[in-house]
């Protein structure tokens, strides 16, 4: 790279956004990184090609007040875009990466669970997953371990169904959530054994 070309247009583009924060149409405190910051190569092409398209692009003070929209740091880089619009997907990269987090910290048959929902048309929220494993667990898991993956019946049972409807197990799921303390409870409890379930649900697919 070019040190004179990117000298130039890091000039530039430090004075156009020392304008826009003066007018409060940017963040704060941005920059692009020195020369001597950039170490790699791809470091340096990445540089350029950020600064390029930054002096290229519609942000200049008038541009960038016509169009209501800021300048910020996003995941492509220094660019004008709508504020709320960013913050929404800031908001989206952080649940998506928390959800990463939550499902790598659970156990193989857990994320079968999760898997086997997904298969069903079913989106868990990750702050539900808790308590949907555990329902999950105490509907299906009750048997032998060479009966672990009873779930992988049900939702081949499920699946082969032209007329069967998610909401079966989603409404299972929420009275379950609604009643968790009592059907967790072994004395007078309302709720069903995992065999009974099964049982009902062999019956239900035959019909």
């Amino acid at each position: 790279m070019a040190r004179s070309e990117y000298t130039r247009l890091r000039d530039i583009a430090q004075k156009r956004l020392g304008r826009l924060e003066s007018a409060g149409l940017a963040v704060p405190g941005l920059a692009f990184p020195k020369m001597r910051e950039l170490k790699t190569a791809a470091e340096k092409a990445a540089a350029l090609r950020a600064v390029r398209e930054f002096v290229q692009a519609p942000t200049k003070v008038k541009e960038v007040r016509q169009t209501g929209q800021r300048v910020m740091p996003t995941a492509k880089g220094i660019r004008a875009v709508d504020p709320v619009r960013e913050a929404r997907r800031q908001r989206q990269r952080e649940q998506r990466a928390h959800r990463r987090e939550v499902l790598a910290g659970l156990t193989k048959n857990q994320r079968g669970f999760i898997k086997a929902a997904r298969t069903l048309g079913m989106t868990i929220n990750t702050e539900n997953i808790p308590e949907f494993l555990e329902y999950m667990e105490y509907r299906y898991s009750q048997y032998s371990d060479s009966q672990n993956y009873l779930i992988d019946q049900y939702v081949r049972d499920y699946t082969a169904l032209k007329k069967a409807k998610r909401e079966n197990i989603i409404n299972d799921f929420a009275r379950f959530r609604v009643d968790r303390e009592a059907l967790m409870e072994p004395v007078g409890a309302e709720g069903y054994t995992a065999a009974q379930v099964q049982l009902m649900w062999n019956e239900y697919i035959k019909q």
